[in-house]
């Protein structure tokens, strides 16, 4: 993954928790678009773990740590 991607999976994942207090504050929101949101935050963290997971496991193999 490049840093470029990254950067604007750590940008979207802002965003995200941004629209999900809003909609926990505000109410207006349904809950459909609620655990749309929800859902898609667990996919980004899902991509970060496998992204520093296999940086993690690359990183042991070369003896790096």
């Amino acid at each position: 993954m490049t840093n470029k991607k990254l950067e604007e999976m750590i940008y979207d994942y802002g965003e995200t928790l941004k629209h999900i207090g809003k909609c926990e504050t505000d109410g207006k929101t349904g809950l459909k678009e609620y655990n749309k949101l929800v859902d898609h935050k667990e996919k980004l963290v899902e991509q970060f773990n496998e992204h520093f997971n296999s940086n993690s496991k690359m990183a042991q193999s070369l003896n790096i740590f």
